[in-house]
C-alpha cells in the first residue's frame, strides 16, 4: 500500500472508533484519602461508587506551551460523573497532551498531565478533603505584555 491509502486508513478507523459525534472524555469524580487523577478502564467498579456532585473538570490542550488552550469545563451531575465533549481535536490519530484539573468545595484539588485516552477508558478523578489550594499557571509573556499596555504612553 501506499504511504497515502495507509494515511486515509488509519484516518478512516480513528473516525470510526471515535464515531460521528465526535470524541468525548468521559469520567467519574469520587472523595477519597488523597487527591489524584487516574485513567482507568471503563468498567472500573470506582466508576459505579458514590460520587462528588457539582464537582467542576476542566481540561487545557498543550498546557505547557505558549499555545495552551482551554478545551473544556464541565461540572459533575449528581452521581459525580461527567461527559466533556472535546471538538478541538482527533484523539488517538494525533498524541495531545493534556492537562485536567478536578476541583470541588472544601476538596483539594487533583492536577494531572497525560495524553487523552482512547473510547474505551476513563477519567477517575479523587478529591480529598481539605482546602482547595490550586491555582492557574501564570502566563508570564500575557501578563508582560498586560502591562506594558497600561504603561504605553497615549497619542
Amino acid at each position: 500500500m501506499t504511504r497515502n491509502a495507509l494515511t486515509l486508513l488509519a484516518l478512516t478507523g480513528c473516525l470510526a472508533a471515535i464515531g460521528c459525534d465526535g470524541y468525548a472524555l468521559r469520567g467519574h469524580v469520587i472523595e477519597g484519602l488523597r487527591s489524584s487523577v487516574s485513567i482507568v478502564d471503563d468498567d472500573d467498579p470506582r466508576l459505579h461508587s458514590l460520587g462528588l456532585a457539582d464537582a467542576h473538570v476542566e481540561l487545557t490542550l498543550d498546557p505547557d506551551s505558549l499555545r495552551r488552550k482551554r478545551i473544556g469545563s464541565v461540572y459533575t451531575d449528581s452521581n459525580g460523573s461527567f461527559v466533556m465533549p472535546i471538538d478541538e481535536l482527533l484523539p488517538g490519530f494525533l498524541q495531545h497532551e493534556v492537562r485536567l484539573v478536578g476541583s470541588a468545595e472544601r476538596h483539594n484539588s487533583a492536577v494531572e498531565h497525560f495524553i487523552l485516552p482512547g473510547a474505551n477508558k476513563r477519567v477517575l478523578i479523587v478529591l480529598a478533603p481539605g482546602r482547595n489550594t490550586y491555582r492557574e499557571p501564570v502566563d508570564e509573556i500575557r501578563s508582560a505584555k498586560r502591562a506594558a499596555e497600561r504603561y504605553k504612553p497615549k497619542e
